[in-house]
């Protein structure tokens, strides 16, 4: 019911009471099944493409170089769109969680394979979120075969991968672009350098190091940047709660984006009646006796 906006009563028993108990009204429960129809209804066609996991660059057949990202974000992102009424296809590298039920789910390793399928999918999808945690570096050249141990030294060669959403800038004009940023200091002018370099509408920045943001944890706490400067505290939330949030405001952006297309849309009819309406009508012909 949270879901639709429709929480459970607080009940005021005893101390051995839970705090929530009682059922919502009706009327306010058929309220909110009403919204959630009509929700559905609106959004229906409109496709969510989400990077979700971790990537891994080989060092050799058996070692990879990584990160602890779960997962867990972008999936509950991926149940959140579902449950909206979103097409949801998941761009997915590996994870320590199983993918929600109801979506497509594309299986990929490294941050190659992940900006090859990206690249591939984003035109057919209004909105895309990027909440992978993609590889920055990877190794210049994979080792053929296992790497010895019992070295006391290991020097490696790294290079960096491409970023996927700045490799993106102009090619998703009228299309919402939401990333992620991950950052274990309060640096506004970092963040901000990421938000421009990517190119996108909205950055989610998040602090694994803070608690209750924990790498693999259930909960998030996030700020939202916006391109005219804007920023949005949101509070720590089940990260269910925090995907719903992200949702609610690239539907805020596409909206705007739509915005000049609906109003020429309503003006197109009008124009077209003027012109039927000036054309001249055809000479009747005379009538022969």
């Amino acid at each position: 019911m949270r879901s639709c906006g429709c929480s459970p009563r607080r009940t005021g028993g005893g101390c051995w009471s839970p705090p929530v108990g009682r059922l919502a009204a009706i009327e306010a429960i058929g309220e909110a099944a009403l919204a959630a129809i009509a929700t559905r209804a609106s959004l229906a066609g409109v496709r969510v493409l989400i990077g979700a996991g971790r990537t891994e660059e080989p060092l050799d057949p058996v070692r990879v170089l990584s990160n602890r990202s779960s997962g867990r974000m972008g999936f509950a992102l991926a149940e959140a769109a579902r449950d909206l009424g979103y097409g949801v296809t998941v761009i997915a590298g590996e994870v320590s969680v199983g993918p929600p039920a109801g979506v497509e789910v594309v299986r990929v390793r490294t941050a190659g394979e992940m900006l090859r399928e990206v690249r591939r999918r984003e035109k057919a999808h209004e909105i895309l979120v990027m909440a992978a945690a993609v590889a920055d570096y990877r190794p210049r050249q994979a080792a053929p075969g296992k790497i010895p141990s019992g070295r006391r030294d290991l020097a490696l060669a790294l290079e960096p991968t491409t970023d996927i959403l700045s490799s993106l800038r102009g090619r998703r004009a009228g299309k919402v672009t939401i990333g992620f940023a991950l950052e274990t200091e309060r640096d506004a002018a970092r963040a901000r350098a990421k938000l421009e370099h990517k190119g996108c509408d909205l950055l989610v920045v998040n602090n694994p190091l803070r608690p209750g943001s924990e790498f693999g944890g259930e909960t998030n706490e996030v700020l939202f940047l916006y391109p005219d400067g804007t920023e949005a505290p949101f509070p720590r939330a089940s990260k269910l709660e925090v995907g719903r949030e992200i949702l609610r405001r690239a539907e805020e952006i596409r909206q705007r984006m739509e915005e000049p297309r609906r109003r020429a849309e309503k003006k197109r009819p009008r124009a077209e009646g003027i012109r039927t309406r000036a054309r001249k009508k055809p000479a009747r012909r005379p009538v022969r006796g």
